[in-house]
């Protein structure tokens, strides 16, 4: 920082205006000289020049310096050329480029599970898929009719029991005990089971008529033999006593196929028999009633199967 001094007529003095003589009386005092300016880089302030010396008894005042030159301007530093694709460099050095993507991952195998997790950015292996679904068809592995796999792909005669009641009820289109049921399963008398539990993953109880048709001409093959009493039920619907044909209303009997029951209407081809109460009651362990025999109308709501004889359902896929 600067003094606080002031120039006077008569040479440099204090900043109070009080006159200093020379003690010579010599000329007058020459001017400073001019500050120079800072060197070239950031801009400079300008330099305040030096006072002149103080004169004799009547030296003239010294001439003020010249003002300073301002600093050149700094020059601007150059911006950093943009890398190729490099690692960051040094001082403005290039950025760094991206990696390049990974291959995406593999999908993993085909089935009935959820879909495997997919590759790593890097090119990882995708996530394998889940379970395959059954060619059997059963949930315990094993089919009592229909039992070409090459014939009937897609539907199979599951026998086993079920405690949980009916066909078209919530809980029945879901399994209930693991898909632990059927004769050759974990709860063959299906203790805590729905009808869903007689067919594997990836299979469902036939809806009606029409789906099964799809899949089997006939129910010539559902129970071979045919010496020993079999049913295989579907989720059929009718009213009073023969099929609707959009599988949208009536409780009313089990439909399905046997070689047993009451005959069917022709509606229901290719199932040609069905289960009333009366028949349930006379065929254990089959139970098709929640009151009087005889007078039932809700056999598709109220059946149950506490044991593996006699049949189960038919499964589709």
């Amino acid at each position: 920082m600067f003094g606080a001094c002031a120039l006077k007529e008569t040479g440099l003095g204090p900043s109070t205006g009080t006159d200093v003589a020379a003690p010579d009386g010599g000329g007058s005092g020459a001017g400073g000289l001019a500050g120079a300016g800072p060197i070239a880089g950031s801009g400079g302030g300008p330099s305040v020049g030096g006072a002149g010396a103080a004169g004799g008894d009547s030296g003239a005042a010294g001439a003020g310096g010249d003002p300073g030159l301002g600093g050149d301007k700094g020059a601007a530093g150059g911006s950093g050329m943009a890398g190729d694709n490099g690692a960051a460099g040094g001082d403005n050095g290039a950025a760094g480029g991206s990696g390049m993507a990974g291959d995406d991952g593999r999908g993993g195998q085909s089935g009935s599970g959820q879909a495997g997790a997919p590759g790593s950015p890097d090119g990882g292996m995708g996530g394998s898929g889940g379970m395959p679904i059954s060619a059997v068809g059963c949930a315990d592995g094993t089919r009592e009719g229909l039992s070409s796999l090459t014939k009937f792909p897609d539907v199979a005669a599951c026998s086993g029991g079920w405690t949980v009641p009916g066909l078209v009820a919530a809980e029945t289109l879901s399994p209930q005990c693991g898909r632990g049921g059927g004769n050759d399963g974990a709860h063959p008398n299906g203790e805590g089971c729905s009808v869903a539990d007689l067919c594997a993953e990836g299979w469902h109880v036939c809806e009606s008529a029409h789906e099964f048709s799809t899949r089997a001409a006939s129910c010539d093959n559902a129970f071979p033999g045919g010496m020993v009493k079999m049913f295989f039920a579907t989720r059929q619907r009718g009213p009073m006593t023969t099929c609707d044909p959009a599988n949208e209303t009536g409780t009313n009997n089990v439909y399905g196929c046997g070689n047993f029951g009451s005959n069917a209407m022709a509606a229901c081809a290719p199932f040609m028999h069905m289960l009333r109460d009366n028949d349930c009651k006379n065929n254990p362990p089959w139970s098709c009633v929640d009151g009087p025999i005889n007078y039932s109308t809700s056999e598709l709501l109220d059946v149950t199967k506490p044991g593996p004889e006699h049949g189960g359902v038919l499964c589709c896929r």
